[in-house]
C-alpha cells in the first residue's frame, strides 16, 4: 500500500503496477474504469472548544472572522475550497496549508485554526477534543475505485474491494 496523490494513483493503475487504486475525483483516463467507492465532504475540522462547534452545520460565511487552514494550491481539493470561499465573498485568513487532511485536521485539533479538509479521519480515529461540521453550502467530495479496463480482477482483490465496501458503508453519513 502507498500513499499517494490522485494523478500518481491514476498513473500506477494506467501504467498496471497496481491492479487496485483509490482516488479522489475527477479521474479522466480512458485506460481504466472508475466506481465510486463513497460520497464525503470538504468539512469544517476544529477543537470542541471552538465558538463554531456548537452549530450542526457551518455556513461558509461565517468564517471570515476566524482563521483557515486549507489545502496547498497545488492540492485538488484546494480549488473546491477557494471557490465556496470566493462565492462567499470570503478573503480568508490562511493561516497554514497542507498536503494532506490529517495534518490540518492535527492542526485545528490544537486550536491553529479551521480546517476545512476532508473529515472522515476525525471520526475513524476517534479523536477526542476534535469536531467535525459540515460546510453550508455543501462541498462535495467522490472517492474512488480505480482499476485498469484490461487487467483481470483477482480473487483476493475483489474480496478485498468487497469488504472495503462493506466497511465504508457503515460509516455516517454514506
Amino acid at each position: 500500500m502507498q500513499s499517494l496523490t490522485s494523478p500518481q494513483v491514476l498513473d500506477r493503475v494506467v501504467n498496471r503496477e497496481v491492479e487496485l487504486g483509490i482516488a479522489y475525483e475527477p479521474v479522466v483516463s480512458s485506460e481504466v474504469e472508475t466506481r465510486v467507492l463513497m460520497r464525503a465532504g470538504i468539512a469544517c475540522v476544529m477543537a470542541a472548544d471552538h465558538p463554531l462547534a456548537r452549530r450542526k452545520e457551518v455556513a461558509v460565511r461565517d468564517l471570515e472572522p476566524y482563521s483557515i487552514i486549507t489545502y496547498l494550491p497545488q492540492a485538488l481539493f484546494r480549488r473546491y475550497v477557494d471557490r465556496a470561499l470566493s462565492a462567499a465573498g470570503i478573503v480568508p485568513n490562511i493561516t497554514a496549508q497542507v498536503s494532506v487532511s490529517l495534518t490540518g485536521i492535527m492542526l485545528a485539533r490544537h486550536g491553529a485554526g479551521i480546517a476545512l479538509v476532508e473529515p472522515l479521519l476525525v471520526a475513524s480515529m476517534g479523536l477526542p477534543g476534535t469536531v467535525a461540521r459540515p460546510l453550508k453550502p455543501r462541498i462535495d467530495v467522490k472517492t474512488l475505485l480505480i482499476r485498469h479496463k484490461t487487467t483481470p480482477h483477482s480473487k483476493v482483490m475483489n474480496e478485498f474491494v468487497g469488504h472495503l465496501g462493506r466497511i465504508v458503508a457503515t460509516e455516517p453519513g454514506q
